[in-house]
C-alpha cells in the first residue's frame, strides 16, 4: 500500500511508486511526441497558406494600398503562428489568422489547433496534466511485530518490502508524529534509526514510511495516476 500526497490532497493506492513513475514518463514521452507532431503540422499549414498569399507580394499584381496592408499583416500572422500562446494544439480562436478573403477557420483545422475543438493534453509546461521538477512523496506502510517503547531506536516488523534507508518514519496509529530517518534495514527484519522514538507502538500496529522523490512525476491537477 503506497500514500501519494499531492497537490490537492493525499490518497492510498495499491501499487510501489515506481511503475507508476515509470508510467507517466511514458505518458509524459508519448505527449511530447505528440506535440512534435502536432508542431510539424501547424508549420506544413503556415507554409501552405504562404504560398497561395505569395501572387499578392509580386511586382506585377494590381492591388489597392488597403488591401496589400491587409495581406502584409496576414502574412505576418502567419509567420508567427507557431509562437502564439497555446500553440501548437491550443490557439486562441481569436488569435488565428484568417485570410482578408475568407475570415473564417475551417472545422478540420479548429479540430487540430483552436482551444476548444482540439483534444490533445495541454501537457508539459502550460497547464500540464502531468508535469517534471515537482516533488512529492510516497509513503510504504509496514506493520509492527512487537511492542515497542518510547526511546528504542529499532523497530521489528513483519516485513521490509518497499522500504529503504533513508526513508522517515513518521508514525501511525499514536498522537505524535516520530519523523526518524531509517539507517538499517536488518535481515530479521528490524528497522534501526539514528534516534529514538518519542512514542510507543503496539504490536501489528501499522507504521508508515515516506520517501521524498524529487524530479518526479505527477498529475498538475490532481494524483499522478488515473
Amino acid at each position: 500500500m503506497t500514500l501519494i500526497i499531492g497537490p490537492q490532497g493525499a490518497e492510498f493506492v495499491p501499487d510501489l511508486i515506481k511503475p507508476k513513475q515509470e508510467d507517466l514518463k511514458y505518458r509524459s514521452d508519448l505527449f511530447e511526441t505528440g506535440i512534435a507532431d502536432k508542431f510539424y503540422k501547424l508549420r506544413e499549414y503556415r507554409n501552405i497558406e504562404l504560398q497561395r498569399s505569395d501572387w499578392t507580394v509580386l511586382p506585377d499584381v494590381t492591388i489597392s494600398p488597403e488591401d496589400k496592408q491587409k495581406w502584409e499583416e496576414y502574412r505576418q500572422k502567419l509567420r508567427d503562428i507557431t509562437t502564439l500562446e497555446g500553440a501548437p494544439g491550443h490557439i486562441k480562436e481569436s488569435d488565428w489568422p484568417t485570410s482578408p478573403v475568407g475570415n473564417y477557420i475551417p472545422d478540420n483545422i479548429k479540430e487540430l489547433f483552436i482551444y476548444g475543438y482540439s483534444d490533445s493534453p495541454v501537457g508539459i509546461a502550460t497547464t500540464s496534466w502531468v508535469g517534471t521538477g515537482s516533488t512529492f512523496s510516497s509513503v510504504f506502510c509496514a506493520r509492527s511485530s512487537d511492542y515497542v517503547a518510547i526511546g528504542t531506536n529499532l523497530i521489528p516488523v513483519t516485513n521490509t518490502d518497499g522500504i529503504e534507508v533513508g526513508d522517515t518514519y513518521i508514525g501511525i496509529g499514536t498522537e505524535n508524529v516520530n519523523n526518524l530517518v531509517v539507517s538499517g534495514i536488518s535481515s530479521t527484519n528490524v528497522i534501526s534509526f539514528a534516534t529514538s522514538t518519542t512514542s510507543d507502538i503496539q504490536n501489528d500496529e501499522n507504521i508508515l514510511f515516506f520517501r521524498q522523490i524529487d524530479n518526479g512525476y505527477i498529475k498538475q491537477s490532481g494524483w499522478p495516476y488515473d
